[in-house]
């Protein structure tokens, strides 16, 4: 039983293949991820990784409170605790993912919102495709972070793009993804 995507479909699943086989090119030859926010959320996963435990200061560089959402920060650790594989390679590798996954959901918000699954195709291929402003923006300068609260942020509407949105799946759904975005960056906030 062959299940039908239909055109728009095919596309989205083509392009999801050349688009992670050239993100994922980079691999083979960079040690470590290029922009310079990747440094600041390296220090603070190792810092999770070492004492086990969530951190809330930057000991033992100095003695400042951290004043950031730390949920990032506690997935890359815990990833090195399960896998072994160092922050900053799973750092950039959930760049790559996430900024794939928000792709998709651009498909998803632009399908929902229009009622037209090309317009939706457009979205995610512009998203995807487009080196300023777009997904390779989020690589150039190590914005993991944002990138997952965007993502979360992404799906909350088109989570609320539906036809007949329910009032209290429509609130369940807009606590849970606030919350989650809050706990990844606090831009995300605004």
């Amino acid at each position: 039983l062959k299940p039908a995507i239909g055109p728009e479909g095919w596309i989205v699943l083509g392009t999801s293949v050349i688009y992670l086989g050239l993100r994922c090119l980079p691999f083979a030859v960079r040690k470590m991820p290029i922009g310079w926010d990747a440094y600041f959320h390296m220090t603070i996963a190792e810092a999770i990784v070492d004492y086990g435990r969530a951190v809330h200061t930057w000991m033992p560089y100095e003695n400042v409170p951290l004043n950031y959402p730390i949920g990032s920060h506690l997935l890359l650790a815990l990833t090195e605790w399960l896998s072994g594989v160092r922050p900053h390679r799973f750092f950039e590798l959930l760049t790559v993912f996430f900024t794939w996954m928000s792709g998709m959901q651009l498909f998803t918000l632009g399908s929902r919102a229009t009622k037209d699954r090309q317009v939706g195709c457009y979205a995610m291929l512009a998203y995807l495709f487009l080196g300023d402003l777009g997904s390779l923006d989020y690589t150039l300068w190590s914005g993991l972070p944002n990138l997952i609260g965007m993502y979360l942020f992404l799906g909350l509407l088109s989570a609320l793009a539906v036809e007949e949105p329910s009032r209290v799946r429509g609130t369940l759904v807009f606590a849970v993804y606030f919350l989650a975005a809050c706990f990844v960056h606090h831009h995300v906030m605004v």
